[in-house]
């Protein structure tokens, strides 16, 4: 078969008639392979009225196209690249000709670099990306924008669609751009089950190196330690391993999963999925890592399985208070941004344009941006304007007239230019991405961005719910490229915070000296923040410091609680202190002179003391004022009641006491132990009071107390009209200084802690939300710390202290093991004798202890008859003799020093030596 004719099938014919040796026919045989067809008919554009004919199959490139002129346009018969063409007989690396790509090479085929374009089988239209200010609805362009205005759906089943499967792309030669908008992050995130499980209503505390966890009243409802749990990491996992993955591999193994503590993550790049399993049992540890692996191992999938047991750490987890909070991470990374090139011919019209645009004088979209000094082009293009003005971090949406319209008219540039964007990802895809990384490393408990679309770079706060795993995000994720950033790096960064609950009135009296303290904090990126309660009455404000680890932060918040604490008032270095200041006629002297001086005054009723807050100056005057209350001779009495007594008072005595002597010199005090009757004044005022007493056996015996409305509302514990009132879930009032005087009181008792309502006849448990509602922080904490310490004192057979002199670490007595190390002085205790002696046995202990004992005894005497011997010389009478040897020598002690021990010496050479 001849081929046929590429000259017949063009507007001017062939010219060379029957005698061409092409064919000239156009009948087409149909039974060539549809391949073939394709490469011989072209009817996709046929108009209806023109008749079918065969076209050539333009093997050859053009090569006035590639000059950039050819005229005949679809009538060449030369390839223009738009149907398929052979190969080039190039290697498909070589680089694309810029001059080409620009419609002016010269060279033609004989040029080194490709003169291949895009080429596309099946559409005309070239694949654009999404208009990321589109997605934003801030594109300015609208139909002449060069980017897509419709989302194109990522394709999640690997098929390209027919106008991209073999297209070859090719973009000009500008700043390089990632593509990031559709970047997938394939990394599980991390779950807990069981881990660390409070009950509702109960609060968990570390104490000590316990955990322990507090229920209504504030009673202790568990303490847990290390030593208690088994933990177990599992490595060499699927990426797909969750919950019910791991539960279905112990119950397999016949192991429990109720209250089996379940926590997956994942750790490094690329991420490798680890998995910790904690159970309440101290002697599974190795038997459990055994059994899983050989359980486990034997398939393929898992041959690289391996379980160890690894320390176990119950503690700090979110919601358990300690004294600083660890659990947030600040990230930030750079907004995407563009690179304006500003070029101009005069040097010194560049210079000053640098300096407008760094002083802030030019502002694009009311943003200051930096501008490098001018640089000198050596491109011979840019001879006419060759000072380069760099301006960088343009925002994204800014456009040429933008930065135009930022300059004066006459100091525009000769020639502007804008470079791509860093990256094509928008904030919030970018926070997602970041947020799943997070997710991966532990349970995220917030996510915070921070709204601030004028920053230069994108700021989210997040919080972990275990410290652990807020350090491994920082260890992580620190100065780490991210692919969908543009390979740009995200800034992790540590803050911890600590929280202040204070009284809405002292915050009010110490504001003044809380707002230096923030302004001295300006430079050092700590911050000092107060929140009203939400309650109607607003009792209580929190402040909350927070900051970067370090020095500054702890010297901030050490002043903040200084602050806080307040003044005691002292004269002569005692306190400022009589029991007339709890009596209603002491309170109104307190409150007389708070007001003079401007100041509060808080009785702190456990310590017997009274705390002043307010400025230096007006505490000074307060307290010498309050000094001179308690020395003008100031009188007072206490009437101690029985239970006999005190039920005649709490049946309606007291008032008639009250009705005898006045509003306001009879008080009670119902947190002593026994309860008080108090009074104020002369000798005259108690008489009277106990007369009234003793003459209840003459009245009807018990006084039928008749409750008005007023004294419901009347504070449980001064029976008083309640001052800054605390309603209890069981319907009496407090006021608020006296709930925390009941609270207080209670951490002095021998008695194990429990707070309950004083109410008469009532006696409910407070719960512990109320509690802790109406306490202020640190109160708060001091009866939880308190109540601690009640528990293991009731419980010496079960807990012990550690015996390391200033080490407040607690351990269980009944534990399997012959001995334990503090986790925190590292000193190695023995369990059955609660003592350190490293490398002696019991027995070998007690038996040098009880010689030192004799040495020590015989020691004494020694010393004794020496000094009576130089008494008798001296001619001291015999009871001065018996109380000068009254003294104790002490021991030397092993690490004491060389001075110390000389002088030890020299005092036994005194006495005579031993």
């Amino acid at each position: 078969m001849m081929l046929p004719c590429k000259y017949f099938i063009t507007s001017t014919g062939c010219g060379r008639g029957n005698t061409c040796q092409y064919s000239h026919d156009t009948t087409i045989t149909t039974n060539k392979p549809d391949s073939i067809l394709s490469l011989i008919f072209n009817d996709e554009n046929q108009s209806p009225n023109q008749s079918l004919r065969p076209i050539a199959t333009k093997l050859i490139a053009c090569k006035f196209l590639a000059k950039g002129h050819c005229q005949k346009a679809e009538d060449c018969p030369f390839s223009h690249g738009i149907e398929l063409a052979i190969p080039s007989q190039k290697p498909s690396a070589t680089p694309l000709c810029s001059f080409f790509a620009r419609g002016r090479c010269q060279r033609g085929d004989n040029c080194p670099f490709s003169h291949e374009i895009e080429v596309e089988p099946y559409s005309k239209t070239p694949l654009r990306t999404t208009c990321s200010f589109f997605a934003r609805g801030k594109c300015t362009k609208g139909s002449d924008c060069l980017y897509l205005h419709s989302p194109i759906e990522p394709d999640h089943n690997g098929i390209k669609p027919p106008d991209t499967q073999y297209t070859r792309k090719t973009r000009p030669i500008s700043a390089t751009a990632t593509d990031t908008s559709f970047a997938v992050l394939n990394v599980p995130s991390a779950v807990t089950k069981n881990y660390d499980n409070v009950p509702n209503g109960m609060i968990a505390r570390a104490i000590s190196g316990a955990l322990t966890v507090f229920g209504d009243g504030g009673k202790v409802h568990k303490i847990s330690f290390p030593s208690d749990f088994t933990t177990i990491r599992i490595i060499g996992l699927p990426q797909d391993t969750n919950i019910e993955y791991i539960e279905t591999m112990l119950a397999t193994l016949d192991l429990g999963t109720s209250e089996t503590c379940i926590r997956i993550t994942s750790i490094g790049t690329p991420p490798s999925v680890l998995a910790y399993l904690r159970l309440e049992d101290s002697t599974v540890g190795s038997v459990l890592s055994e059994k899983l692996e050989s359980g486990w191992r034997k398939f393929k999938m898992y041959s690289q399985l391996k379980a160890s047991p690894v320390p176990t750490s119950l503690f700090p987890v979110s919601g358990f208070s300690s004294e600083v909070d660890f659990h947030e991470v600040f990230l930030s990374w750079y907004r995407s941004s563009k690179m304006a090139v500003l070029k101009y011919a005069n040097e010194d019209v560049a210079n000053m344009i640098c300096i407008n645009f760094n002083d802030g004088y030019y502002r694009v979209v009311g943003k200051h941006l930096a501008c490098d000094s001018p640089i000198i082009s050596h491109i011979l293009t840019d001879q006419k304007h060759k000072f380069l003005c760099i301006l960088k971090n343009v925002p994204v949406f800014a456009d040429k007239e933008d930065i135009l319209g930022a300059m004066d008219e006459k100091y525009r540039p000769d020639e502007l230019e804008i470079g791509r964007p860093s990256y094509e990802a928008s904030d919030e895809v970018s926070r997602e991405y970041v947020k799943k990384l997070c997710s991966a490393i532990g349970p995220v408990e917030s996510w915070d961005p921070v709204q601030d679309p004028a920053a230069k770079r994108v700021k989210v706060r997040v919080r972990f719910q275990d410290e652990s795993d807020a350090r491994e995000a920082i260890a992580q994720l620190n100065n780490r490229s991210i692919e969908i950033l543009g390979k740009g790096k995200i800034m992790a960064q540590q803050i911890i915070s600590t929280r202040f609950r204070v009284i809405t009135k002292i915050y009010s009296a110490v504001q003044s000296q809380v707002e230096e303290e923030k302004k001295s904090l300006t430079g050092q990126r700590i911050t000092i923040r107060a929140y009203p309660s939400t309650d109607v009455a607003k009792k209580f404000t929190t402040l909350k410091i927070e900051g970067e680890p370090g020095e500054n932060f702890s010297n901030a918040k050490n002043k903040l609680e200084k602050v806080l604490i307040g003044t005691v008032a002292l004269a002569g270095g005692k306190p400022v202190w009589n029991d007339y200041f709890m009596q209603p006629i002491g309170l109104m002297k307190i409150k007389r002179v708070a007001e003079d001086y401007n100041v509060v005054i808080d009785r702190d009723r456990t310590r017997q003391q009274l705390r002043l807050y307010g400025s230096p100056r007006d505490i000074d005057s307060a307290q010498h004022t309050l000094h001179k209350i308690i020395t003008s001779e100031v009188e007072g009495y206490a009437i101690k009641l029985t239970s006999s007594d005190f039920s005649w008072v709490a049946g309606g005595g007291f008032d008639q006491i009250v009705s005898v002597l006045g509003k306001y010199v009879a008080s009670i005090d119902m947190l002593s132990n026994p309860k008080k009757i108090l009074l104020a004044g002369s000798p005259r005022n108690y008489h009277t009071a106990m007369a009234v007493l003793k003459s209840r056996s003459t009245a009807a015996g018990k006084i039928d107390k008749i409750e008005t409305g007023e004294d419901k509302d009347n504070c449980s514990v001064c029976w008083c009209p309640a001052e800054y009132p605390i309603r209890t879930n069981c319907g009496h009032f407090y006021c608020l200084q006296c709930f925390e005087h009941l609270c207080s009181s209670t951490t002095s008792s021998d008695q194990e802690l429990s707070i309950n309502c004083t109410a008469i006849g009532c006696d409910v448990v407070l719960s512990l939300q109320e509690i802790e509602q109406n306490l202020p922080s640190r109160s708060f904490e001091q009866v939880l710390n308190a109540s601690f310490t009640s528990y293991i004192r009731h419980y010496r057979d079960n807990f012990h202290y550690c015996p390391t002199a200033d080490c407040e670490q607690v351990y269980r007595v009944n534990i399997p093991t012959k001995s334990r190390t503090c986790a925190k002085c590292l000193v190695e205790t023995c369990i059955p004798c609660h003592v350190s002696h490293q490398g002696q046995t019991c027995a070998d202990y007690k038996h040098k202890k009880h010689v030192r004992g004799e040495a020590h005894v015989k020691d004494e005497e020694k010393c004794a008859n020496h000094l009576s011997i130089k008494n008798e010389d001296l001619g001291l009478e015999k009871c001065v003799a018996e109380d000068l040897v009254k003294f104790h020598v002490p021991k030397v002690k092993r690490g004491m020093g060389f001075h110390g021990t000389q002088m030890l010496e020299r005092i036994q050479q005194e006495l005579g030596g031993w």
